[in-house]
């Protein structure tokens, strides 16, 4: 499964942000080094849903996000990946089984 991110220059360097996950969001000195702490974020917000009997959004189209968010000449869309939970993470209520049968649509 695959979040929009939308990649830009900031103050300190990058930052990236995932519109259909309210809060989700890093900053970091290099694309490359957002990218992958924006990912981490998402992990954490899949598993902290999961924690309490909730699920995320499912993502918005990459064609939707475009025309909604009709990103700036400096921003850059990006896809971030979010992939099942590995067995040895404490995540209640979510294993890696789980996730493969979970309804994304809802």
């Amino acid at each position: 499964m695959l979040y929009v991110g939308i990649l830009c220059p900031h103050p300190n360097g990058w930052r990236v942000r995932i519109p259909d996950i309210e809060g989700c969001w890093q900053d970091g000195p290099t694309p490359a080094e957002t990218i992958a702490a924006v990912t981490a974020d998402l992990r954490d917000h899949v598993e902290s849903a999961a924690s309490i009997g909730h699920r995320l959004p499912a993502p918005t189209p990459a064609k939707m996000v475009v025309l909604v968010e009709g990103p700036r000449p400096d921003e850059i869309v990006v896809l971030i990946p979010i992939t099942p939970p590995a067995p040895d993470l404490s995540c209640p209520g979510l294993t890696a089984d789980q996730w493969e049968g979970w309804d994304h649509s809802t």
